[in-house]
């Protein structure tokens, strides 16, 4: 799919270029998404950019963050409102890079983290739709899957806000974060 502007909708639109079938964000200092939990820290301004979709979707990206620092991150967004959302996301993480998911339902988040070891230019994520459940996967080349977790959104309803974010929560950084092969289709898991 080449990007367009056809449907989609960007929320706290961010300095960005498309260039055929890539997207280039650059993020603003201070933005993130985050709901509750313990700190009772609520952030929702990251950069997103969405079309709404029914269910039984698959959306997928590559994805690579440039000049990372702690938090930075890119990746896929299944949205709801501000208090119910799911995000898939390449981040910079204390350890390196790694792969995080965060769930929330309800006004508050959980988050969970994995460390990838190899060497890669960039990551391939994925997000299925089935019913109020998501499944959330990613490669490191476009073939072999590694499921992160299956998901639920409670107040789920048939119908979605789904595409991409970044974010960088520190302050006084900001990133760039590179999408290409964005696709939006049916899904294929059946388990």
């Amino acid at each position: 799919m080449v990007f367009d502007e056809a449907g989609f909708s960007w929320l706290n639109k961010p300095v960005h270029r498309f260039m055929d079938n890539s997207l280039e964000i650059t993020t603003h200092p201070e933005t993130n998404l985050w709901q509750g939990t313990h700190s009772g820290f609520r952030r929702d301004n990251a950069h997103i950019y969405v079309k709404k979709v029914a269910e039984d979707f698959l959306v997928k990206t590559n994805c690579f963050v440039k000049n990372t620092k702690n938090f930075d991150q890119g990746g896929l967004t299944v949205r709801l409102d501000k208090e119910n959302w799911i995000t898939l996301a390449l981040a910079a993480g204390p350890s390196g890079k790694e792969i995080w998911s965060t769930v929330t339902n309800n006004g508050y988040s959980d988050w969970s983290r994995t460390l990838i070891t190899k060497n890669f230019n960039q990551v391939c994520l994925r997000v299925q739709g089935k019913s109020s459940d998501f499944l959330l996967e990613y490669s490191l080349d476009k073939t072999n899957w590694n499921k992160i977790r299956i998901a639920h959104l409670h107040t789920y309803r048939g119908e979605a806000l789904v595409g991409l974010f970044a974010c960088s929560p520190k302050e006084g950084t900001s990133t760039k974060v590179d999408f290409n092969e964005f696709e939006i289709g049916k899904r294929i898991w059946v388990d």
